[in-house]
């Protein structure tokens, strides 16, 4: 079997103090906005067109903020993916989801920390990221 790295680019969308994250019906964990980019597309199309499809947002603002490379057993595979964050504005005041298997929440900072955000080495950083404003990349993962 070919195991292959996934890129994903990941949205940190904050608006009224609380933070946009999504959950795949069925799962008890939830993740930020976006999604893995596909060959020959920047970092930026695959943001851009990710956020379109999910809820029909139009990035309005980026900025690169950091990145997580994540090893990690899923459904019994191992999985190996880089996030690549960025703090993103978008044109949308109501968030509706396109996709009938993904939901969308806002959280405030209080809830974001209680609750199951994967991956967590990403969500630690973003914590990190809200006090310090420094850029990161984060390894979780990679001695198991």
């Amino acid at each position: 079997m070919a195991h292959e790295m996934e890129l994903i680019v990941r949205a940190f969308i904050v608006r009224d103090r609380k933070i946009l994250v999504c959950q795949t019906a069925g799962r008890d964990y939830y993740f930020l906005p976006g999604g893995h980019v596909e060959f020959s597309e920047t970092l930026y199309q695959a943001l851009r067109r990710e956020l379109f499809e999910e809820m029909g947002a139009i990035v309005t603002g980026s900025q690169f903020i950091g990145g997580v490379e994540n090893i990690f057993i899923q459904s019994g595979e191992r999985k190996h993916e880089i996030s690549f964050v960025f703090l993103t504005e978008i044109d949308l005041r109501e968030i509706h989801s396109k996709e009938e298997h993904v939901e969308f929440f806002w959280f405030t900072m209080e809830e974001f920390i209680e609750k199951n955000i994967v991956p967590p080495a990403l969500k630690d950083a973003i914590l990190a990221w809200t006090a310090e404003k420094e850029t990161f990349f984060i390894e979780e993962g990679r001695n198991k």
